[in-house]
């Protein structure tokens, strides 16, 4: 799966190190993690919440529920 644009260019503007790491599409973000073979704590999954003013992103690792 590719990265976002807007991800990229947020992670390259403060310096973020990370990998790419290329996997079949998956289900959830835990077997993304197995796909990759990966610790799911190692792996971060995005998630939208709403919130009174708009909406948060928040970036947690996969083995996190939210």
């Amino acid at each position: 799966m590719a990265i976002a644009i807007a991800l990229q260019q947020y992670l390259a503007d403060h310096a973020v190190k990370y990998d790419l790491v290329p996997h079949a599409p998956t289900l959830s973000s835990m077997r993304t993690a197995e796909a990759c073979h990966v610790r799911g704590d190692c792996l971060a999954k995005a998630v939208v919440v709403k919130e009174h003013g708009g909406y948060l992103l928040a970036v947690i690792p996969a083995s996190h529920r939210l």
